[in-house]
């Protein structure tokens, strides 16, 4: 329910409250309004939309000081007045308790203090404050109430005013003598009422007739067209509603169905047998939203219910049940905009569709038909009818379908003013169930009618939605049928089944299988099948076997064999190898079942027992392996493997034949039935096939020996071969030919066929061999071999240019010092050999007729020297060697040694010269070639170190030394300044100072003048220094440069420094003591004597420099 919030604006009292109406607290929270309560200005309350309330004024001015009211007035003269004049004390109105209450009132005593807090009190005025009930300033008992009633009438009086009348107390200023006024009054009335809703009350409620002299009545009413209906007449405006008002003021207010228009003003008068006063009862109708609804939709189990089992292919056929009809009803009060059922509009605007039967779409293929429509706008209310028919069976899914399927149509209904309602039209449709028929098949199985075939659904009642069977295989005691869904079945007995074998010959049993019949929405129904089973009495059979003179029944090949079957063993003959194990099978049959089935000894079945496959192969009397590998009882089938471990030995060369080896089969079944057959393996005999052979490689007088395997590309076959070994003689030479295949021809050139052949001849030998088996079967072939007399060149090889470094080389670097008189060592120090060694090779296929080196005859007519050849000396002084002569190999060998330094171009540093040797060869056939054998000779170069010598300044004796050597010098002959001569020898060939004085003098030797003194130095490297200057700088030296060269002109430079020390030697007196005696004074003792004379000398030593002065007891001498 709404709620308005309405702000009281000044003081009112609460006269009356029907409804929700809450105030507002100063905390938020909100209580019920009670009446009474005296609200004041800005008190908030929220009024629910249906409820009614009302408001008094209220005056509460404070009495002046001469005990008037302040403000109030003297009502006129003749009105009527709520003051205590008018009602003195003891008035028969005024009870004992108002009297007290009057009295403590104006004794000034608050009589409420002591009463319990009204329901009103407790609480905050409205608007904020302390105040209690909503009264600002209220006490805490609540307060007391004053009722003021709109109007100059009071309704409630005493002998003196509580309620604190508006008027001012007439008590002592009224005049007795003021004549009465008429005081009839009755208010007009406001009523609301809602739509087909009556409504009563009182229209004398409201009046107020304080001075009689009767009590107030109702004489007539008026309303509409109805003028002067006299009270207690009901009056009735068409379409509008009826009225009627009683005279004691009670009137009733029917509305006209649905009418919720303007209803006319009711004027009616009010007398009180005195006075009349006329009022207005004003009357609205507030409209009502009328429900619509759908009645007869709500059938329990449906509107209409069928049952597919009516349908032709249904199980009850009946045509006449597949329609059904019905009706339902629809109430619109307000009018029906929309009727519609299924989708389809019935009615439009309140009109009617006026074609029926009108088609309903129905989803599931049915027919809806509305076969009429009926409808009243004026009540709003109507009705349909229509009928249902079920034209095929319908889809029942499980489980919400299972039984039944409702077919639902949508009804919606829809007023005029938007109410709309909706419901279903709900068709049952029943399903149809179908019906299973135990079926028997009067046909009996057995191991001689293993199968039977029939269908269970013939006899059977499928239903309207038609059905089938539950396909599948079923096992059975004896064996298996299978179910097809259309019915067909077929069962296979299973004759080999321990429970067929256990009814024994003659015996009959019986399979019972249940079936289920579902049909298309899943329904079932159960039936079963019954089966007889008969175990005829039958003998025993192998078959599928073949006898050896037919081939027999498995063939294996030796020629498949694998030379990797043992050790020394060949391939079979066969290039593409096929398995040597066969496999292959035979049938037995006992239909009474098998006691006992062995192959070749191997136990299959014993006491009706079956081994486990596959079985352990056995060795065969020939040596190779029989396995079963299965055994199926219920078709009798023993599969088997035959394996060819090892060539046979066949009838002796017999070539490509077989042998048989058999094994013996034998079955017996349960009742003493028995057979015997032969299970027969051909193995196929292997034979060699010799291939002939061409030797491609020719055999020359340069390839005397030809050698290769006859049996390589021969087939040896299983059974191994080899070649009748021996020596052959051929035209040309003889052939050596072992049993492995292996030969070795070998060429006579000087046999005089072969020399026939004439060079560049070619001539061939074929030797005829013998390839046998094991078992002697042979095969022949040929070996060919080519036979050629070659005309052949001849080559020098393996001799490098000299532009290419040549063929050997050897260093001067070297030499050793003691070659000879005056020479030098090589500046090598770790020296190597000054021989070198080589070879090179000759080819001469016709034979070498002379052959030389640097003229040195190796070969002269064809006879080779004796070695090692005596040395030569080359024409460089050095020393050549043929060390050997390999004729077969052409290889050539020497050695070449270095004697002396040889005179390598002039200054040209550490470069090379070559001392070449002619070589020289012809055949014996005048073919010839030549070549050069290169020597590379590496020049030595001297080496020239740097050397360091002393003087001392004011020194001016030579300091000598050698710079070659290292004599001397600082660093002495071990030290680093000495020079390397090299093998060639070396000289100094010149001195430069560092100021620039040179001597390059080539005779002999060199005097320079440096800075401070002289170097004079010979071609050996002995050299003098001296200095000549008085006095030398601190730290001063001397540097001289000078170049070594060696035989051949190469140099180097080096430096030969004298570091200049400076003179720090001091002279040295040396005075010995003196002795002098005074007695051989004149006065002394002995005067005579010479003791008083002392004679000595001192030594001076100069430490080498000139004495420039002497002093003696200060006399110089110079």
């Amino acid at each position: 329910m709404d709620m308005r919030t309405q702000i009281i604006d000044k003081t009112v009292v609460v006269s009356s409250v029907e409804g929700n109406v809450q105030i507002l607290l100063a905390d938020g929270s909100s209580r019920p309004l009670q009446p009474g309560e005296i609200l004041q200005p800005g008190a908030r309350l929220n009024i629910a939309d249906d409820a009614k309330l009302m408001l008094a004024p209220y005056d509460d001015k404070p009495t002046a000081d001469n005990g008037v009211p302040a403000g109030t007035e003297m009502p006129p003269e003749g009105q009527s007045s709520s003051s205590v004049a008018n009602h003195q004390q003891g008035s028969p109105e005024v009870s004992p308790e108002i009297a007290a209450l009057q009295q403590s009132i104006l004794q000034g005593v608050d009589p409420t203090k002591n009463f319990e807090a009204s329901a009103a009190g407790g609480a905050p005025a409205a608007g904020g404050g302390g105040g209690i009930g909503g009264v600002a300033g209220a006490s805490g008992n609540g307060g007391f109430v004053v009722i003021d009633r709109i109007g100059d009438a009071t309704i409630a009086e005493a002998g003196f005013d509580t309620g604190y009348d508006t008027l001012i107390d007439q008590n002592v200023l009224q005049e007795d003598d003021l004549l009465p006024e008429n005081q009839l009054d009755d208010q007009d009335e406001s009523v609301v009422t809602q739509e087909d809703q009556a409504i009563s009350g009182n229209v004398l409620d409201n009046s107020n007739n304080p001075d009689g002299p009767l009590d107030s009545s109702v004489i007539s009413y008026s309303w509409g067209s109805n003028q002067g209906i006299a009270a207690g007449v009901e009056s009735t405006l068409d379409g509008i509603g009826t009225l009627i008002i009683n005279a004691d003021g009670s009137y009733t207010f029917t509305p006209a169905l649905n009418y919720t228009g303007p209803v006319p003003a009711v004027n009616y008068t009010v007398t009180d047998g005195d006075d009349t006063n006329d009022s207005t009862l004003t009357i609205t109708i507030t409209p009502v939203d009328e429900p619509v609804s759908l009645n007869g939709l709500q059938v329990e189990g449906g509107e209409l219910v069928l049952d597919e089992a009516a349908l032709p292919d249904g199980s009850a056929p009946d045509g006449a049940a597949l329609t059904k009809s019905s009706t339902f009803t629809f109430n619109a009060a307000d009018g029906v905009q929309s009727l519609t059922l299924g989708g389809v509009t019935l009615i439009s605007n309140g009109q009617v569709l006026t074609t029926f039967p009108q088609g309903i779409p129905s989803p599931l293929g049915n027919q809806l038909l509305v076969t009429g429509v009926s409808y009243n706008p004026v009540t709003g209310v109507g009705s349909v009818t229509y009928s249902y028919t079920l034209n095929d069976n319908e889809t029942h899914n499980k489980p919400a379908n299972d039984g039944a399927l409702t077919e639902s149509f949508n009804v919606v209904l829809t007023d005029l003013d938007g109410d709309t309602t909706s419901a279903g039209l709900d068709v049952v449709v029943l399903d149809d169930v179908p019906t299973a028929v135990s079926d028997v098949n009067l046909t009996a199985a057995s191991e001689n009618n293993l199968v039977l075939n029939g269908n269970v659904i013939t006899n059977d009642v499928q239903g309207a939605d038609g059905a089938a069977v539950t396909a599948g295989t079923l096992s059975g005691t004896y064996g298996s049928l299978v179910l097809n869904a259309n019915g067909t079945y077929t069962y296979t007995l299973n004759p080999n089944d321990g429970d067929f074998k256990a009814l024994t010959g003659g015996g009959v049993g019986s399979e019972v299988f249940t079936y289920t019949l579902t049909d298309a929405d899943g329904d079932v129904s159960t039936a079963t099948l019954t089966l007889t089973i008969k175990n005829d009495d039958d003998g025993v059979t192998i078959t599928n076997l073949t006898p050896k003179g037919e081939g027999g029944d498995a063939k294996v090949y030796e020629d498949d064999l694998l030379a990797t079957r043992g050790a020394n063993e060949s391939a079979g003959s066969d290039s593409s190898k096929e398995s040597t194990t066969v496999t292959g099978d035979f049938t037995i049959s006992a239909p009474d079942g098998v006691k006992t089935l062995s192959v070749g000894g191997i136990n299959i079945v014993v006491n009706g027992v079956v081994a486990g496959f596959p079985l352990s192969g056995v060795t065969t009397p020939l040596g190779n392996t029989l396995t079963i590998t299965g055994y199926n009882p219920a078709t009798g089938l023993v599969s088997y493997s035959y394996t060819l471990n090892d060539n046979e030995a066949h009838p002796t060369a017999d070539g490509n034949n077989s042998l048989f080896e058999d094994f013996a089969v034998s079955l017996v079944d349960s009742d003493g039935d028995s057979a015997s057959n032969t299970l027969s393996v051909q193995i196929v005999d292997d034979v060699p096939t010799a291939v002939s052979d061409v030797n491609l490689t020719v055999a020359s007088e340069n390839n005397l020996v030809l050698n290769g395997n006859v049996i390589t590309n021969d087939v040896q076959g299983a059974d191994g071969a080899a070649v009748t070994a021996g020596t052959l003689s051929g035209t040309y030479g003889s052939l050596v030919l072992n049993a492995n295949g292996t030969y070795t021809y070998t060429l006579n050139p000087n046999d005089g066929d072969f020399k026939a052949l004439t060079g560049g001849g070619v001539g061939s030998e074929v030797f005829t061999y013998t390839l046998t088996d094991a078992d002697g079967d042979v095969s022949t072939a040929t070996l060919t071999l080519t036979i050629k007399n070659d005309d052949d060149g001849v080559t020098i090889t393996n001799l490098t240019p000299k532009g290419e470094g040549g063929d050997a080389k050897v260093y001067e670097d070297d030499l050793l010092a003691t070659r000879g008189a005056n020479e030098s060592a090589g500046s090598d120090s770790s020296k190597e050999s000054t021989t070198v060694t080589g070879d090179f090779t000759i080819s001469a296929p016709d034979g070498v007729k002379t052959l030389s080196v640097g003229g040195i005859n190796i070969v002269v007519n064809g006879v080779v020297a004796g070695f090692p050849l005596s040395g030569v000396t080359t024409p460089l002084g050095n020393t050549l060697t043929i060390t050997g002569y390999n004729p077969a190999t052409g290889l050539v060998s020497y050695s070449y040694t270095l004697n002396d330094n040889e005179a390598h171009p002039t200054a040209d540093g550490n470069n090379s010269l070559f001392e070449d040797f002619a070589v020289s060869l012809v055949d014996s056939d005048g073919d010839s070639a030549s070549n050069t054998l290169s020597v590379q000779i590496v020049d030595d170069v001297p080496t020239a170190n740097d050397d360091a010598d002393s003087a001392t300044e004011g020194v001016f004796t030579p300091v000598t030394g050698n710079v070659i050597t290292g004599a001397g010098t600082i660093g002495g002959t071990a030290g680093a300044g000495v020079d390397v001569m090299g093998a060639d020898g070396a000289a100094i060939s010149q001195v430069v100072s560092s100021n620039g004085n040179s001597d390059s003098n080539p005779a002999g030797g060199f005097t320079v003048t440096g800075l401070y003194g002289t170097l004079t130095m010979g071609l050996d490297g002995e050299y003098s220094y001296t200095l000549t200057a008085a006095s030398v700088p601190v730290g001063a030296s001397e540097v001289f440069t000078y170049t070594l060269k060696d035989g051949d002109g190469d140099t180097d430079p080096a430096t030969l420094t004298i570091n200049i020390a400076q003179d720090t030697r001091v002279p040295v007196l040396t005075i010995g003591n003196a002795t002098v005696d005074e007695e051989g004074l004149p006065e002394g003792t002995a005067a005579s004597g010479n003791s008083e004379i002392f004679n000595g000398s001192f030594t001076i030593n100069t430490q080498g420099e000139n004495l420039t002065t002497l002093t003696i007891g200060g006399q110089a001498y110079n």
